[in-house]
């Protein structure tokens, strides 16, 4: 049970009412988007070169900060701004200014050099097949904005492995270590961009199956919200 974690665990603390996740968790996540206007598949695209790094830095925050930080994004959700027109998306409520790319991670599964079997990886490609290897549980998972038509992020094309990272172990870390020693992480996940989107409230849906621990038979679909606001206006200096 120990990766089916971070979205899951995201959303129902975000539903219900936020509580920390303290000393450890689960290392699978899900989160979604979108509302008014793109309503079609169109709406979600292949990350492509850009999946690998920003699945990296995805996962660089919540690992450099405590597992009962309430700042930390696996606690407190929502998207955070990376450039001025691209957002990482960690689920709950996500707000954005108009023209930002979402960048969704579906599903993703870290593994570390700190971590016990099965996600304990010495170095960079066996982070990655360790991340493929978990990540093969699933049997299916789309996502759908604004009830149109799913998307399945199982295809090839939405499959992607991070770039090899590096964080400080912080004290009661996500997935334990010493505090101070360096983490190596690496991994794989499917992920995908959310185009942007008209001002408005937005919804998406997601749906997982697969022979992971804590996923029923039927699998499961939850519903994430994210509201796009109209970009501020910078006047000129004078």
């Amino acid at each position: 049970m120990r990766r089916f974690y971070l979205l899951f665990a995201v959303l129902a603390t975000l539903v219900a009412a936020p509580s920390a996740q303290a000393g450890g968790g689960d290392h699978r996540d899900w989160r979604g988007h979108g509302k008014h206007g793109r309503s079609d598949r169109a709406a979600i695209v292949p990350a492509g070169l850009a999946g690998a790094p920003l699945l990296t830095e995805w996962w660089r925050e919540p690992l450099s900060k405590s597992a009962d930080d309430p700042t930390n994004p696996f606690n407190s959700g929502g998207c955070r701004m990376i450039t001025r027109s691209v957002a990482l998306n960690y689920g709950g409520q996500c707000t954005v200014p108009r023209g930002t790319w979402i960048f969704e991670a579906a599903y993703t599964v870290e593994c570390s050099n700190i971590e016990p079997d099965p996600f304990h990886a010495d170095t960079p490609l066996e982070a990655a097949l360790c991340g493929l290897r978990n990540d093969r549980l699933l049997t299916e998972l789309t996502i759908s904005l604004d009830g149109g038509d799913p998307v399945s992020l199982l295809r090839r094309r939405f499959g992607t492995f991070m770039l090899p990272g590096r964080v400080v172990v912080p004290e009661n870390g996500l997935f334990g270590g010493t505090p101070g020693e360096i983490m190596r992480y690496g991994g794989h996940g499917y992920v995908a961009f959310i185009r942007p989107l008209p001002v408005g409230e937005h919804t998406l849906r997601t749906h997982v199956e697969g022979t992971v621990e804590g996923i029923p038979p039927e699998g499961f679909d939850f519903d994430t919200t994210i509201t796009v606001t109209p970009r501020k206006r910078v006047r000129p200096r004078v």
